[in-house]
């Protein structure tokens, strides 16, 4: 098995296995074991989009989803999507989580202003070394990085800039849902 299924809050999967599913029910249990099986030393989960099966694919499914539900995610379907269709929607799906991960990453990271009181003492500490020690090529080296490690600081680490990218992609997401409501209320031909 991956990882114990047994609980405790795990970390975001390396790897997602993206399968889609319908009327598979000779064969669908075989698939998910072949993915549970698998020795790895990183987190992976297993992603089912099934695509309301009219045999007993789903119920399958769903029993292994509650018997693993720290490793297998089902998607389940209220109508027959159609292969591309699902494969496009559990793929648009997985994006989003993976984009949510990131921006909480980027949301634990100290803030600037840390990073500038610790980069500054890295500077005065190593130039005053330098200084001492009578080395002026070590002294501009310790300068140009600090340069380098400010200008880095005020492009990635800047509250603004950060929160204006968590309201872009917000803006995104719902931009997204509304289309993805109006192409579900239009029926299938």
């Amino acid at each position: 098995m991956l990882k114990s299924d047994a609980g405790a809050q795990q970390e975001a999967p390396t790897v997602s296995v993206l399968m889609i599913t319908y009327n598979h029910e000779r064969f669908i249990a075989q698939a998910i074991e072949s993915v549970l099986v698998q020795r790895t030393s990183f987190r992976v989960e297993l992603v089912i989009g099934e695509d309301c099966s009219t045999d007993s694919t789903r119920a399958i499914v769903e029993h292994y989803a509650s018997a693993h539900p720290a490793t297998v995610r089902p998607l389940l379907h209220e109508r027959n999507l159609g292969m591309a269709a699902t494969a496009r929607a559990h793929a648009k799906a997985h994006q989003w989580k993976a984009m949510d991960g990131a921006l909480k990453q980027l949301s634990a990271l100290p803030d600037a202003a840390l990073f500038l009181k610790e980069l500054n003492t890295i500077r005065f500490t190593g130039q005053e070394a330098a200084k001492v020690a009578k080395d002026r090529a070590t002294e501009g080296r310790v300068q140009r990085l600090c340069d380098e490690s400010l200008a880095l600081i005020k492009r990635y680490l800047d509250a603004d800039k950060i929160k204006v990218i968590k309201e872009e992609l917000d803006e995104l997401r719902k931009s997204e849902l509304e289309s993805e409501k109006a192409l579900q209320a239009t029926p299938a031909s």
